[in-house]
């Protein structure tokens, strides 16, 4: 292997000049080609995501009353403004998408990095850990920016690995869906309504009762018990894994190669974990 690595760096040309384009950055008529596929890709995208939410608005609540007469309930006119909205926003990046597209990476998106307050090109890798020994249950990466949207699936696959569902799942304001929220009854959930935290700060949704039906679950003495666990139980595994392993970015592109990655990092993360709890069992 070593020799072959050898060979590859003699015949490559940069390796000698290490100031030399790649073929694709070089000419200029292939720049333009990438640059009209990128543009293509965005609108594709975008007029995917606009039947996406023509598609939803047409398998939910309509304008306003239901078949039997009956006014909207509060939870479905919501979700229908909500659907509204992203038609929307969807038409008019059809007409014009304001996405940035990264040539080397297409799959990639820009995202806010919290923790160094600045943007770069990332994904969003999400986890889904046991109470007990900090075990990965479930592990996926998505190309959201934000986690609103990743509740729900990742619910469903910590179902499917585990077998059945847990009795309490808790999550972070970020993964705040009051749809979700609403419609989960399998499972009881613990996820705070507000960014700033369940008593401090200003509420994200004052008018919404079920934010305001979980600030009250929250704020009682179970509730915080409960809720208070997130902070020792998937919040120290993200800090193991970034600050004791030093894994800190992603080492190959696209969107499939990163889940790959992702998913070896967790599974590794599984195996020191399981080895070194069943060496603190006593015999």
């Amino acid at each position: 292997m070593l020799e072959r690595a050898r060979k590859v760096d003699e015949d490559d040309e940069r390796a000698v000049d290490g100031n030399s384009l790649p073929d694709y950055l070089a000419h200029a008529e292939e720049r333009l080609r990438r640059m009209q596929q990128a543009k293509r890709d965005l609108e594709a995208e975008a007029q995917q995501a606009l039947e996406r939410a023509q598609a939803e608005r047409q398998a939910g609540p309509g304008k306003g009353w239901r078949g039997t007469g009956q006014r909207l309930t509060d939870s479905s006119r919501r979700k229908s403004n909500i659907v509204k909205n992203r038609i929307k926003r969807a038409r008019k990046l059809v007409q014009k998408p304001t996405r940035q597209y990264n040539l080397t990476d297409p799959d990639s998106r820009v995202m806010r990095d919290g923790g160094l307050n600045r943007f770069g090109q990332c994904y969003n890798a999400q986890l889904s850990v046991d109470g007990k020994a900090q075990v990965i249950i479930a592990a996926t990466v998505t190309q959201e920016a934000v986690d609103r949207r990743q509740l729900q699936p990742m619910i469903e696959l910590t179902k499917v690995t585990a077998g059945s569902m847990p009795e309490a799942i808790t999550a972070d304001a970020g993964y705040w869906d009051t749809g979700i929220v609403e419609a989960e009854t399998r499972c009881e959930l613990f996820v705070c309504p507000d960014a700033t935290g369940p008593f401090v700060g200003t509420p994200k949704m004052k008018d919404n009762t079920v934010a305001q039906a979980m600030r009250t679950k929250i704020s009682s003495e179970r509730g915080q018990e409960i809720y208070r666990l997130r902070r020792a139980v998937v919040e120290p595994v993200f800090g193991q894994i970034k600050e004791c392993r030093r894994f800190r970015r992603f080492s190959f592109r696209g969107l499939s190669k990163i889940a790959a990655e992702w998913s070896l990092v967790c599974l590794t993360h599984n195996l020191l974990k399981l080895f070194r709890y069943t060496r603190a069992v006593p015999a």
